[in-house]
């Protein structure tokens, strides 16, 4: 079957490169290890309006863009390059290597790659072996007035090109005709230099709308697309390296149900911070730990505690003693000792590696002020219905840990992955869960998108707070997780994984 790249267009602007001498052309005054520059995507279309944005910090401190200075390595520290506010944008694809400078001292070089514009561009090329009526979008989410999507008909799949003579429903009771100005036909060359006509779907409300489509005595009623437009801008989809690949790297999502006031817990947590620093495990799982157990509102280190609305996870996930790892919110163990514990997670990560990862996942995230957004894409490797949730943690925070456990080789003192927002909460059929949100029933191949945004307190360290992504699905028992990502920051991207 042949995969549909779903991007939207992009607006062509040059990034300049300015010569001057560097500064570490064969000088020694210049400090490297403590100054370092991370980059917000590693992958970018050179179309002039895709863009990286680097973060600066000394020593952990943010540092302003204004006093950084750019500089090309591959040209021997000899170019500086001018990268207002630290972002960067090409219209030469190619590789592209920098480092930075902050007074005297020196960061890591940071590599990005700039591929061909034209790979932005949709391929309408036929599907094979695809019979009857279908629909995609090419994003579900994006800003009103401002993005626009492509809606995509195929029949027996080949592209409609009379796209004036099809028809769009809003799903409902009614299954109302849309005839606003919202949809527009407009020519498109696509990425083989095809010339089609398509329905251009730009709409002027906020809202969610569930649309299908009829052409001539085909409908796809029963398999409407699901169109958000939100008031606020988001960031673009990640690119796909290689759209037409769906065996994905799998990680397995461990859940730690915690607390300050738990004694026993340094048992597990031992056996995880084991596992982190084991070469063989440390990149299969993702962690995102709920403190909710003896949580004291009096006591000022209450604040690493699950806070309203979310403080009913444990209750909906089941757990009822501590300490509880949950994996993959399918197999939940309890304490069996440092050794035990290992033991058991291992095993599980083992089995889980053994299962093709039914769908991947992308995501591109920023921060504004308090406000972070992403853009979460799911791909499937397999048909089925998914769901999606993106859950905000924090690490390093400080916190007493009662420790009978009297295992002194970690610092349990020193917190890491908190859960501090877990946007996968909603009810369904009145019972609550927090195992996503619906993106609908995806084909093999096929994407869908969700956005989250979420408000940070200001109790919290924003430099010390990320992402972690999940996807679920339906299996026999229920709706478990199938696959997990993670960022490093708020302001950062996450390609598809591929095997």
């Amino acid at each position: 079957m042949k995969i549909v790249k779903y991007f939207a267009l992009m607006v062509a602007a040059v990034a300049t490169l300015v010569s001057c001498e560097g500064p570490n052309n064969g000088g020694t005054d210049v400090t490297e290890g403590t100054f370092k520059v991370t980059a917000s995507a590693t992958t970018i279309y050179a179309d002039g309006n895709d863009t990286v944005t680097f973060t600066a910090t000394l020593d952990g401190v943010p540092v302003e863009a204004a006093e950084v200075e750019a500089y090309d390595a591959k040209t021997n520290n000899l170019v500086v390059v001018d990268l207002t506010n630290l972002v960067f944008k090409t219209t030469t694809p190619g590789e592209y290597e920098f480092y930075f400078m902050y007074g005297e001292n020196k960061s890591n070089i940071v590599k990005i790659t700039a591929v061909d514009a034209k790979l932005s561009k949709l391929d309408l090329s036929d599907v094979e072996g695809q019979e009857g009526l279908s629909v995609v979008a090419t994003s579900t989410v994006f800003q009103r007035g401002e993005d626009a999507v492509f809606i995509i008909v195929r029949k027996d799949g080949k592209v409609v090109n009379d796209a004036n003579k099809i028809k769009f429903y809003l799903s409902g009771s009614d299954n109302v005709e849309i005839t606003d100005t919202d949809f527009e036909m407009v020519d498109y060359v696509d990425a083989n230099d095809d010339l089609y006509t398509l329905p251009q779907y730009t709409p002027a409300e906020v809202g969610v709308r569930d649309i299908w489509v009829s052409y001539g005595s085909a409908n796809t009623i029963d398999k409407p697309i699901r169109i958000t437009a939100v008031d606020f801008a988001i960031p673009s989809r990640a690119i796909d390296t290689d759209p037409e690949n769906t065996s994905f790297k799998r990680r397995s999502l461990l859940n730690q149900f915690t607390g300050t006031g738990c004694p026993n817990c340094p048992y597990m947590s031992s056996a995880i911070k084991d596992l982190m620093q084991d070469a063989n495990y440390n990149d299969k799982f993702v962690l995102a730990a709920a403190h909710t157990y003896n949580g004291d509102p009096e006591d000022a280190e209450y604040a690493l505690y699950l806070q309203p609305p979310y403080t009913t996870l444990a209750n909906v996930m089941g757990v009822n003693s501590y300490p509880t790892i949950l994996l993959d919110m399918h197999y939940s163990y309890g304490n069996n000792g440092r050794s035990g514990n290992k033991q058991n997670i291992m095993k599980y990560i083992d089995a889980a590696q053994l299962e093709a990862a039914k769908a991947g996942l992308s995501a591109r995230s920023s921060i504004e002020g308090s406000t972070v957004v992403a853009r979460l894409t799911v791909k499937a490797h397999q048909t089925g219905e998914y769901y999606v949730g993106a859950w905000l943690v924090e690490d390093g925070i400080k916190a007493t840990q009662a420790n009978s456990a009297q295992i002194y080789d970690y610092d349990f003192d020193i917190h890491e992955a908190v859960i501090r927002i877990a946007d996968s909460r909603h009810d369904s059929g009145g019972q609550l869960r927090y195992r996503g949100h619906s993106v609908g029933n995806l084909e093999a191949g096929q994407v869908a998108d969700h956005v989250f945004t979420m408000e940070l307190d200001d109790k919290w360290n924003a430099d010390n707070c990320r992402l972690v992504f999940f996807v679920t699905a339906q299996e026999d028992a229920g709706v478990y997780v199938a696959n997990a990502v993670e960022t490093s920051a708020l302001n950062a991207t996450i390609e598809f994984e591929y095997k």
